[in-house]
């Protein structure tokens, strides 16, 4: 599970680089907008682990394929910077397809909790998205009136607390994928002991004598 949260990181932040090709007279240029953290690689990285699980959950089977749309429209969207009406279309799906990749996310772990009869801190996991989802609207929201008018301050305060919000939400997933990978370590370790119990019956068990049969 520790692809998870590291997908999250792809897909909840933004870092771009403004490359600038300049001629030799330096009389014209050429800007090119580079994605330092693109979601499609978030995306794959969280269909990775959710395929391993997809045997436990459900919700993991489906999270799949959702992942799969949305590494390809995020991909779309690098290739085609859309404008006006389709950008707010764009800015809605996309909203649409972080907010259900966090649900299944949570139902995934719940089916886990449900199958393993362990805790994997699912209520601080439900808390955390619950919070991530407010300020992201809130955050779509102010991307969305800023097309329109300029908020300023109140704008980057809602992204500053997305920020925060979007970074506990990922450390309380961290914790939840250690958690299951030392319930998973134990599981295997206590089945790699019952194996090598049963091997040293099978050699300590006494040798039964052959007795040939007599020919008649």
């Amino acid at each position: 599970m520790f692809f998870i949260p590291a997908g999250l990181f792809f897909v909840f932040f933004y870092f771009n680089i403004t490359l600038t090709d300049m001629n030799l007279l330096g009389l014209s240029s050429n800007e090119m907008v580079v994605d330092v953290l693109p979601d499609i690689v978030g995306y794959a990285l969280i269909a990775w682990n959710a395929w391993k699980l997809r045997d436990k959950s459900y919700s993991f089977s489906r999270l799949v394929w959702l992942c799969a749309v949305m590494g390809i429209f995020s991909l779309a969207l690098q290739l085609v910077a859309p404008t006006g009406i389709a950008a707010l279309v764009c800015i809605l799906l996309q909203t649409a397809g972080v907010l259900g990749t966090m649900k299944m996310l949570s139902m995934g772990v719940a089916d886990l909790e449900r199958i393993e009869k362990r805790h994997l801190n699912l209520p601080i996991i439900e808390r955390w998205r619950r919070m991530v989802q407010i300020t992201y609207i809130a955050l779509v929201a102010c991307s969305v009136a800023e097309m329109f008018l300029f908020l300023g301050i109140f704008s980057l305060l809602v992204l500053a607390l997305w920020f925060v919000m979007c970074l506990f939400y990922i450390i309380t997933f961290l914790r939840t994928a250690i958690r299951y990978k030392r319930m998973d370590d134990e599981r295997t370790g206590k089945a790699k002991q019952k194996a090598r119990l049963k091997n040293r019956k099978y050699y300590a068990a006494p040798l039964e004598p052959h007795v040939e049969k007599k020919k008649k």
